[in-house]
């Protein structure tokens, strides 16, 4: 348990950095690209997003809960490999009077060994290795984005491929012997294929529901709005999901315990601590970040000065996704990946209905509005489908502090000790949840201290 504690340290840290070069990269496509290019670069990766979705089905979360149940991964690396295949032709077709697009498509298979050699990483618990190479592939996309700087929307493509394809060799390299023993055993299990494909095609279609909860905002925008919102809702969605690292620094471990712990009230006590310390942490957080967001708007992104409201807003919509994130992949891990489809369908539903509404009458506000609303309709049937929603009501008012901060300005961080108050007095924060958290990362430093 000792060691699963570090790795997540390690991982926050790791998240923490990636996070750096990413909004660096932000910085850069706010100051050095026009609206217009970052916005129309921006429309084409939405849909790439979509198409890594099924290209990749079932990767990394089935095959990390495949794996672990002992089950056939040689037969379903092959089907892998014809399948992302079927989507590089199927790709080119599409976007064959876009060839700047080229270099993304090209990116498929090297990302497919990608996250095959990833899975290996999260079943021997070093999850600091995954979102180390997370963190490579944002370094790495900054500076060829820097270098490519003057061929526009091409630079832009150009940079994310290299992002991929670059830290994917590395991962092959190091991961060569489980990718050896997974190819050297030629089969094609149908049975097997069928029942992957069965339980993955419910995790891609999750995920693309997910994405009707970010990526797809950007098509519908550009759809019926202008390039310029889609690069506005961009910088928006990339700062108010800095308070996302809390729930995605847990992500791997909750997805592992899962598929590990066979004891329900076991894991059930493992997922409700994990909730409460992502939703408690995310929150304060948000605190912090909405308090100087006038500040960072001013300093790095001065052409996009009056985007504050809508940030806030669409961090109270993150809050929500703080649990529920959380929720799906414990259900992925319980390999039940079909309970949430229901839930989020239902969200995803509500996001597209309302941002064809709102985004007609309000724009930017429309698309902000509906998020959020989806996110807490996801948080809610989701809560429901795991039976902890009673535990949590009190997320429904404590994003009050968030719009409190927002009117306070600098002065919002006096609420930050009335917030952990709230908090565990509504126990959504336990001193042992502290105490976890603070031992984890004092076993960091007494190592280093040892050193």
């Amino acid at each position: 348990m000792s060691e699963s504690k570090k790795e997540l340290v390690y991982y926050f840290f790791l998240n923490l950095i990636s996070k750096g070069f990413t909004y660096i990269l932000l910085l850069v496509f706010a100051n050095l690209f026009t609206q217009e290019q970052y916005g129309e670069a921006s429309y084409i990766y939405a849909f790439f997003s979509i198409i890594f979705i099924f290209s990749f089905i079932g990767l990394p979360d089935i095959f990390v809960v495949w794996f672990i149940k002992n089950k056939d991964v040689s037969s379903i690396f092959y089907f892998l490999l014809i399948w992302i295949m079927i989507f590089m032709i199927g790709s080119s077709f599409i976007f064959w009077d876009k060839k700047w697009v080229f270099p993304l498509i090209l990116a498929l298979p090297f990302l497919l060994f990608n996250k095959i050699g990833l899975t290996h990483f999260s079943i021997k618990h070093k999850y600091h290795l995954v979102q180390f190479f997370g963190t490579l592939s944002a370094i790495i996309t900054l500076i060829f984005v820097l270098l490519l700087k003057d061929f526009g929307k091409s630079g832009i493509i150009g940079g994310y491929s290299f992002g991929f394809i670059i830290p994917s060799l590395i991962v092959i390299w190091l991961s060569k012997e489980f990718l050896f023993k997974i190819i050297k055993n030629i089969r094609f299990n149908y049975k097997e294929i069928a029942d992957y494909f069965k339980k993955s095609i419910y995790g891609s279609v999750l995920g693309l529901f997910f994405a009707f909860l970010g990526w797809v905002d950007l098509i519908i925008l550009g759809l019926l709005s202008t390039f310029q919102n889609v690069a506005k809702y961009n910088i928006i969605s990339s700062l108010a999901t800095i308070i996302t690292i809390i729930p995605l620094t847990l992500y791997q471990f909750i997805l592992v315990k899962s598929a590990e712990v066979n004891e329900q009230e076991d894991i059930i006590l493992i997922l409700k601590k994990v909730l409460r310390i992502s939703f408690s942490f995310s929150i304060i957080l948000a605190i912090i970040l909405i308090s100087f967001m006038p500040l960072i708007l001013k300093t790095f992104f001065p052409k996009y000065l009056g985007l504050e409201i809508y940030i806030m807003i669409l961090v109270i919509g993150m809050l929500f996704y703080s649990i529920h994130q959380l929720i799906t992949v414990y259900l992925i891990g319980k390999f039940q990946p079909e309970k949430v489809l229901m839930p989020i369908f239902v969200a995803t539903a509500f996001n597209v209905i309302l941002d064809i509404i709102l985004v007609i009458k309000l724009g930017l506000f429309g698309i902000i509005i509906a998020t959020t609303i989806a996110h807490l309709i996801a948080f809610t049937l989701l809560g429901i489908k795991a039976g902890i929603l009673s535990k949590f009501l009190p997320v429904y008012i404590l994003p009050l502090f968030v719009v409190l901060a927002y009117f306070m300005g600098y002065y919002g961080l006096i609420l930050i000790p009335f917030l952990i108050i709230s908090l565990l007095y509504s126990n959504l924060m336990q001193t042992q949840d502290l105490k976890i958290v603070i031992g984890a990362f004092k076993t960091i430093f007494k190592k280093q201290d040892a050193k």
